[in-house]
């Protein structure tokens, strides 16, 4: 029999499982189920809800802006067409001009379409969201759609800047159409309309002459 030795017995300690001390009632957290962490497709079917909800006020917000803007898109476009046209007759040959123009009255005179008539509509600020977040989202799409139809009014400035023919046979349509002043300023250039208006009065001057 081997003599028990102090090294013996720490080894016989050491290999001893410790006791378990048991957790004080006290201290103990308890995680509530609203705290817990959601399983991953949970979380995804949130995000989706909160996105499909944002797009959806975003929408709202912004549905008369929309109108506006397509109303005055379709205003001015339609001016634009007619003033296209014209210019193409006028710069056909003196025989076919005449003969085009003749074709265009007689289908005008079998016309029992009503005129179309078209209403300025005024773009008006987007509702205003008590969300910061869905706030952001209407700011940002507000400003992108001004900034484009900002950038077609300067797109057909552009083309009267150029091409004075075709400033001096939009300019009258844009009145006879009651196109509001201010908006006609940021169409024809400052330096051309006097020009324009003066060479209106001469057409007027030689119709009646």
């Amino acid at each position: 029999m081997k003599p028990v030795t102090l090294n013996r017995v720490k080894v016989a300690l050491a290999n001893q499982s410790a006791p378990v001390s048991q957790p004080d009632a006290k201290s103990a957290t308890i995680v509530p189920p609203s705290v817990a962490k959601k399983p991953s497709f949970l979380r995804f079917i949130d995000e989706l809800d909160q996105y499909v909800t944002a797009a959806e006020k975003t929408q709202t917000a912004m549905a008369g802006v929309k109108q506006a803007i397509s109303t005055q898109r379709i205003y001015l476009e339609f001016l634009v067409s007619e003033t296209e046209r014209e210019q193409k007759i006028r710069q056909m040959p003196a025989e076919e001009r005449k003969i085009v123009e003749q074709r265009l009255a007689d289908i005008i005179s079998r016309t029992t379409t009503p005129t179309i008539i078209y209403t300025w509509e005024e773009i008006p600020a987007p509702f205003v969201a008590d969300d910061r977040q869905i706030q952001k989202r209407i700011d940002a799409e507000y400003k992108n759609a001004m900034d484009e139809h900002h950038q077609y009014f300067d797109e057909i400035k552009q083309r009267c800047v150029k091409d004075r023919s075709f400033t001096q046979l939009l300019y009258p349509k844009l009145i006879k159409a009651n196109f509001p002043k201010e908006k006609i300023y940021k169409i024809v250039p400052t330096n051309q309309l006097f020009m324009v208006l003066s060479d209106v009065i001469l057409a007027k001057a030689d119709t009646v002459n």
